[in-house]
């Protein structure tokens, strides 16, 4: 039985290698990523479901068409990767619960995340962000 396991991990062990070289010779040959690693790795991770709250779509009718593409942009990557990265996103820790910031050009992006779901609080400029923070706080 031990045996038996034992080949099964030399064999995997030997197919994950053949997956990496082709990878590695992919990568070296075209001077990018490899594709097939991107394709392979997006199929496993969910994303996060991205909600606006009556604010955030308030502040976002305040703002021209090239800010919201941008910005909608920004929202599309979050999806993928909420969490601190960085310094695009900062944790903020308020009195009820922890909040994130994301700097989105000369925007930010205030959210929580809440069961799986982005939920976007407010969208603000430098300044305006500043006092929201202090108020939060």
């Amino acid at each position: 039985m031990e045996e038996d396991f034992e080949d099964y991990l030399l064999e995997a062990s030997a197919a994950l290698q053949d997956t990496l070289a082709e990878a590695l010779a992919e990568y070296h040959s075209k001077g990018g990523v490899p594709k097939s690693i991107l394709q392979k790795g997006k199929s496993g991770v969910d994303k996060f479901g991205v909600i606006l709250s009556p604010y955030a779509t308030k502040d976002m009718d305040g703002f021209s068409d090239s800010v919201c593409g941008k910005i909608a942009r920004v929202l599309e990557a979050l999806a993928g990767n909420p969490f601190q990265r960085g310094n695009l996103i900062k944790k903020i820790k308020g009195k009820n619960a922890d909040f994130f910031r994301l700097r989105a050009d000369r925007y930010r992006v205030f959210y929580v995340i809440e069961a799986g779901k982005v939920v976007v609080q407010r969208v603000l400029g430098k300044k305006d962000a500043e006092r929201y923070i202090r108020k939060v706080d």
